[in-house]
């Protein structure tokens, strides 16, 4: 995506909020779309929880610890 960034000479956040039909074809030499400055990317969600434990049938999520966010995945 920085490379696309780059070369449609928007920043990546912007470039992020293209469409892929869009991406596609401002890299092929289209304008970007009218309304790209005007987009708001969506606002982020909250933090995953630490842990997931079954209970009663049902998925529960809980924090642990401090309250900050560690990640799951590498």
């Amino acid at each position: 995506m920085r490379e696309a960034a780059r070369r449609v000479e928007l920043g990546v956040e912007r470039a992020g909020l293209l469409r892929w039909p869009e991406l596609v074809a401002v890299l092929e030499g289209a304008a970007l779309p009218a309304d790209v400055h005007a987009r708001v990317p969506e606002p982020e969600s909250p933090p995953l929880p630490d842990a997931f434990r079954l209970a009663g049938g049902e998925v529960v999520a809980e924090r642990t610890g401090s309250g900050a966010a560690r990640g799951v995945s590498g």
